[in-house]
């Protein structure tokens, strides 16, 4: 039986302004009993989210540590790339609209890094057309996947992409 929690984050304002402001709901969806982290530390994701909406980071990064990852939250390009080698993430999620870096020159310069070679770079947008789509693609993503994701959704996501040796 799937069980509907849904959130009202504490913030509700819009952030940049783009006249979409009033409430935002976020459903976890599925069977919500927790989920342990396995004991060996190189079978769950890392996961490198870098989301600019704190309240789309925080529902999102719940949802990741429900479904046993490690999450390291960060709100510009800037702060994905200080922190990539050091958190050194199996996944990283990348909005594509940040304040600073464009998240498909983030993804690009995440594949420079050697260390990250083997990294799985998703893209994590509102902007689902074919063009975003295929720049996703050329910047080395993955996936290209539409905001919200649900808890289902989180965790189809993190069963397709698997977890590389670090």
């Amino acid at each position: 039986m799937k069980k509907d929690h849904s959130r009202v984050p504490e913030s509700s304002a819009d952030p940049k302004g783009s006249g979409a402001g009033g409430p935002v709901r976020f459903a976890l969806r599925g069977d919500t009993s927790p989920v342990p982290p396995r004991a060996d530390s190189t079978s769950h994701h890392r996961v490198l989210l870098v989301e600019d909406q704190a309240d789309v980071a925080r529902a999102t990064a719940m949802g990741l540590e429900h479904l046993g990852a490690e999450v390291c939250i960060c709100a510009t390009g800037a702060a994905a790339l200080e922190q990539a080698l050091s958190f050194r993430p199996t996944l990283v999620l990348l909005d594509i609209d940040l304040p600073d870096i464009n998240g498909h020159e983030v993804g690009r310069r995440l594949r420079q890094m050697p260390e990250l070679d083997a990294v799985a770079l998703v893209a994590l947008t509102s902007w689902n057309t074919a063009e975003m789509r295929q720049r996703s693609a050329d910047a080395g993503m993955a996936e290209h996947v539409a905001k919200p994701l649900d808890l289902d959704a989180l965790a189809a996501l993190l069963a397709r992409i698997p977890v590389q040796s670090r």
